[in-house]
């Protein structure tokens, strides 16, 4: 053992992780509320400096996103609560519209009338297939499409995409390692560890420059009729 470090193996690591979560979103919130009243006092005597503080309140928030998706990753998954399946899918397509509105969502299925017991977790993981097809380049339409037989349900999101790159691991995909501006790496890792926990099926599956990400969940997991 290296001598000028502390014991590695007396070092919890997770709880360090969530303590560093934790502080990032207070220094967040902190200076996002000083720059927001900064920004409303300059905003006419000084509108350069507004325009500046608007950009360092838009960093802020994605530092505070990145937190809330990695507490996805390696912290305990929320409580899972019923989402009705039109619910689920009315949510992801309000909130794709938001993100990307020229951007074209498609979805199809067929007529499923049923109760999600679990359905917000797996919200979380459809919306993070979605959203990570979304920021795509050269992306201009992506599909969820819904399939039900006997045993199983297939929500499948496809778009058009460029070559995985090969140092990306994808069973189990990796977290931190991709080639997006954000340098994030989180979307696949949250949706493995999701549908691990749902006993669902995750698969992925790229040709002809399109890309098509299935996650098949048994019926006995996740319906409800009551």
């Amino acid at each position: 053992m290296d001598k000028d470090s502390y014991p590695y193996d007396i070092i919890d690591l997770f709880q360090m992780n969530r303590v560093l979560r934790h502080r990032l979103r207070n220094i967040s919130a902190g200076i996002k509320m000083t720059v927001e009243r900064i920004e409303k006092v300059t905003s006419e005597t000084y509108p350069n400096m507004s325009s500046r503080c608007q950009l360092v309140v838009s960093e802020l928030e994605g530092m505070e996103k990145m937190t809330e998706r990695m507490d996805l990753l390696f912290d305990e998954l929320p409580q899972g609560f019923p989402i009705s399946f039109i619910d689920l899918l009315s949510s992801l397509q309000k909130k794709f519209t938001n993100q990307f509105p020229f951007i074209n969502l498609e979805v199809t299925g067929n007529n499923l009338d049923f109760d999600l017991p679990k359905g917000n977790l797996l919200e979380f993981a459809l919306w993070e297939l979605i959203d990570n097809a979304g920021g795509s380049m050269n992306c201009d339409e992506v599909s969820i499409t819904c399939k039900e037989d006997e045993e199983k349900i297939n929500f499948i999101v496809q778009n058009i995409c460029e070559d995985l790159p090969k140092e990306v691991l994808i069973i189990p995909p990796v977290p931190f390692v991709t080639r997006r501006s954000r340098h994030e790496g989180l979307g696949l890792s949250i949706v493995y560890r999701i549908c691990d926990y749902l006993n669902a099926q995750f698969a992925i599956k790229y040709e002809d420059k399109k890309v098509c990400i299935s996650i098949s969940i048994l019926k006995k997991e996740i319906i409800s009729n009551d």
